[in-house]
């Protein structure tokens, strides 16, 4: 099987396949009337090989069940890794033959090869700067792997942060803050997440506007 899930620099392509679950997320589809048959053997066994791809490139634990957390919108909900879309959404899919096969192929994906190494190392966070205008900021930062990405910014020290996710993954980041007040200090700080789920928060920092 020739299976190609990944741009070409090894992200993850975001489809459309469960509202508001797509982003860091895949569907898998698998052709056929599964609620009355099983499916064929070359299919499951292609089925079982790109999991096991997925699996250890990406260091994912096939018998996991983690809080999965959109990268775009922090939606979160509690699934499986290897799950069925009637996890995600009220449907039929993937058909109940197909659905109550998952158990199976999820200890068949997990013995096949060696089991994927768990990256536990948050991702290093460096070269964070702003640079302010009258109105607005531009923070830009790096990270030694592709992440995920928040910045966070306060007037004052006494006051509540204010989120603003940055589409992701990625190494090299940039976002601008507006609607800022003129002369005014601001402090800031980035978050970044990687592709297991390990994160990293930057020193606190501060810049003035014009």
């Amino acid at each position: 099987m020739n299976a190609r899930p990944h741009d070409a620099v090894g992200n993850v392509v975001t489809a459309a396949h469960v509202g508001g679950f797509n982003s860091g997320n895949m569907g898998i589809a698998l052709l056929g009337t599964l609620t009355t048959v099983e499916p064929r053997p070359g299919a499951r066994s292609a089925l079982e090989q790109l999991l096991t791809q997925l699996s250890t490139r990406h260091a994912i634990d096939p018998h996991g069940s983690p809080t999965y957390v959109n990268p775009v919108n922090g939606v979160t909900k509690s699934v499986a890794n290897i799950s069925g879309h009637r996890d995600w959404a009220a449907t039929e899919c993937p058909g109940g033959n197909l659905y109550a096969l998952l158990p199976t192929i999820r200890d068949t994906v997990a013995g096949s090869g060696n089991p994927p190494s768990m990256d536990t190392t948050p991702p290093a966070i460096t070269a964070v700067k702003a640079s302010a205008t009258s109105n607005s900021a531009t923070v830009t930062w790096a990270t030694d792997e592709p992440a995920t990405s928040m910045v966070e910014y306060r007037r004052t020290r006494t006051s509540t942060w204010t989120p603003i996710s940055v589409a992701g993954p990625r190494t090299s980041h940039s976002i601008m803050i507006g609607g800022l007040a003129r002369r005014t200090s601001y402090e800031y700080r980035v978050t970044s997440i990687d592709a297991a789920g390990n994160s990293a928060t930057s020193t606190i920092a501060s810049f003035k506007t014009r």
